[in-house]
């Protein structure tokens, strides 16, 4: 039996929507049919093929996507806590639980770590295979879009947790999806200002919909003062949330994080970053976090609560939906970044 998917045959730029085999699901997995997707900013690093993706060890053929909500349609031996029939979302760090991580309870920075869609095939496709671990229920009145983005929101959720942000003053340093979903989360998390930066017009209009107090475009010459001076003695903000990965906004941050103030890094820089560390580590005090995913499933559970009482609404911040079968249209709106979050479905 075959199935569609999109996927890359070899290394190199690009993808194919093709016929795979449809997975059978071993002990402990589950075979789900995906019905709602979202295009990640890691699926466009591995399309394009960039230093970064070509830095990460892939199975082959590698079969995009991570984000996503489906319906159980078979499930392996051993599987106890996943029926046939039950919507979930996936956790997309599959962990060993048996290291010293696992055993901390730090699974997401599991030692033997594999990430889905890249150690293993991944969603966009009319049939996955997940680990039953890796399975979060969704209640059946929940809403599936919401759902499959629950992965990313999970890693704003855990970002703006750590950086405690209640009171203070926050600068989230790109706008494109988990950027938008950060300037979400860090109001309902009672931030006191949140500035939103970026070079395109489309997404600072986002964020500003999104609820960022200031939105300021990081191309112009003085956007520096231009954030310095709307915080408190003009001082800087006391928390970055660095969601762009671009090196250049990674550096520039430093100048208007104030002495004391946290830095949360989130996005994933494919070129060097020279920081000053004198200057801006040692004699400003910074506080230097990085997240990677989300926690299992404390996150999870936190974003459903969330949600479910009206505290977050990302909805805004979906701008486009996609058939699988147009995938190459939805990557190029992506890559334009005159997009929010895009959705691709079965």
């Amino acid at each position: 039996m075959k199935m569609r998917a999109i996927f890359k045959r070899v290394p190199g730029p690009g993808a194919e929507l093709g016929e795979l085999p449809i997975p059978i699901p071993g002990p402990n997995e589950i075979l789900i049919k995906p019905s709602v997707m979202a295009i990640c900013g890691t699926d466009l690093h591995f399309y394009e093929w960039n230093k970064w993706a070509q830095g990460i060890d892939v199975c082959w053929p590698m079969v995009f996507g991570h984000e996503f909500t489906g319906t159980v349609v078979e499930i392996g031996i051993n599987v106890t806590k996943v029926k046939v029939g039950e919507i979930i979302a996936a956790e997309t760090h599959i962990y060993c639980g048996s290291c010293y991580h696992c055993l901390n309870g730090e699974p997401h920075i599991c030692s033997n770590l594999k990430c889905f869609s890249a150690q293993t095939p991944g969603c966009f496709s009319d049939y996955t295979v997940i680990p039953e671990v890796c399975a979060f229920k969704i209640p059946e009145n929940f809403d599936p879009v919401v759902a499959a983005n629950f992965e990313p929101l999970g890693v704003a959720i855990h970002a703006l947790t750590k950086a405690n942000v209640q009171g203070n003053t926050v600068a989230v340093v790109g706008c494109g999806p988990i950027g938008l979903f950060c300037i979400e989360v860090a109001k309902a998390f009672g931030a006191g200002l949140v500035f939103a930066t970026d070079i395109s017009e489309y997404r600072l209009n986002l964020a500003q919909n999104m609820g960022a107090n200031f939105v300021i475009n990081s191309s112009e010459d003085n956007f520096i003062n231009l954030i310095k001076k709307r915080t408190l003695f003009g001082v800087g903000v006391d928390v970055v949330i660095e969601t762009s990965g671009n090196s250049n906004a990674f550096i520039d941050s430093f100048n208007y994080l104030r002495k004391g103030g946290k830095f949360v890094a989130v996005g994933l820089p494919f070129k060097e970053v020279n920081l000053n560390v004198s200057r801006d580590i040692v004699f400003k005090e910074a506080t230097i976090m990085g997240v990677h995913g989300r926690k299992i499933f404390e996150t999870w559970l936190m974003m459903e609560k969330l949600i479910t009482a009206g505290r977050i609404n990302i909805i805004p911040a979906i701008t486009h939906t996609f058939k699988l079968e147009d995938f190459q249209e939805a990557f190029d709106l992506a890559k334009s970044k005159n997009a929010g979050k895009i959705m691709l479905v079965n």
